[in-house]
């Protein structure tokens, strides 16, 4: 990691310590309203820390120019690992499949599962996309707004994140990141400058490294109070049937503070460097609409994106 970034992860770390030590330690058993079976707390996904469902069906539609109209269908599965009289806090499974009228398929899963007593945490998500986006190139030459390839590709990802508690609701473990994308076709044929971008016909990336996390919101798919850090590092190598090698860190720091009875204000800043020869599909990792919690987009603000240079150190910054 450059000197440069360093210092601006310890500014964060030291900012974001006395917010944690705000977050009250929650223990083993978190107290919540008694679980309530109603149609409102079906459809409200505010409201599902208080629910008495532990299969949750939800219906998608959804609308944007990237992918046109975009439908299918998601499962939430809720649980609590119990170990004799203590019950740990709520995790979940989440699957889902959608396709859209641009012929943009994806089945893909997501999960957070505290083990009894929580002593470990199992962090990640997976799937498959079948993909078409639309491409301008990388860096500040790049094509005019209507001058732009459609992409087509196939992807394979995994990303994974296995926890030990140290105390405290801290945690250590190992975080890993595959992908393989592939088929990758486009609507004419590339530029000579274009060819030059590292994963423009596909790659193969896979990364491990060591990670810290701090786990203090009452109910992680839906807090309503509490706090949350993650910062990893990995390491991706030419090995397993990759051929790309860098370094990327990420810090994710979110708080969540009640507002009444029924609103909570949320607040989250991450920040990711990468750095080598970063492959095309790897670079814009930020974002998406699971991000903070739930189902929510949110109103997004990048704050910083700037490739610098093909292939090169690739720094991201946002605060939702």
């Amino acid at each position: 990691m450059r000197k440069t970034t360093f210092p601006v992860l310890v500014y964060l770390v030291l900012f974001v310590l006395p917010f944690l030590s705000m977050a009250q330690s929650e223990g083993t058993k978190p107290v919540v309203p008694p679980p309530k079976r109603s149609f409102k707390n079906l459809t409200n996904p505010d409201s599902i820390g208080y629910m008495n469902f532990k299969l949750v069906p939800v219906p998608l539609i959804t609308s944007s120019p990237e992918t046109g109209v975009r439908f299918g269908a998601a499962v939430e599965y809720f649980f609590n690992a119990k170990n004799k009289n203590l019950e740990a806090r709520g995790s979940y499974l989440h699957g889902q499949m959608t396709f859209s009228t641009k012929n943009q398929f994806e089945i893909s899963g997501g999960w957070q599962v505290f083990s009894k007593g929580e002593k470990f945490v199992f962090r990640g998500s997976g799937g498959f996309t079948s993909f078409n986006e639309r491409f301008w190139g990388v860096g500040n030459q790049t094509l005019d707004n209507q001058d732009y390839y459609s992409q087509f590709y196939n992807r394979n990802f995994l990303d994974s994140r296995n926890y030990r508690l140290l105390g405290k609701q801290w945690y250590a473990g190992l975080a890993m990141n595959y992908s393989r994308t592939y088929q990758v076709r486009y609507s004419r044929p590339l530029t000579p400058d274009l060819q030059k971008i590292p994963g423009v016909e596909g790659s193969t990336v896979f990364g491990f490294g060591p990670a810290v996390l701090y786990e203090g919101r009452n109910f992680p798919f839906s807090a309503t109070k509490g706090s949350y850090l993650e910062l990893y590092y990995q390491r991706h190598a030419k090995v397993l049937g990759a051929n790309y090698s860098y370094d990327e860190w990420m810090f994710d720091w979110r708080h969540f503070i009640p507002f009444g009875q029924t609103a909570t204000w949320a607040f989250q800043f991450q920040f990711r460097e990468t750095g080598g020869e970063v492959s095309l599909r790897e670079m814009p990792r930020m974002g998406s609409s699971t991000l903070m919690r739930g189902f929510f987009t949110g109103s997004r603000q990048v704050l910083y994106s700037c490739p610098n240079g093909i292939p090169g150190p690739h720094l991201e910054m946002g605060v939702w």
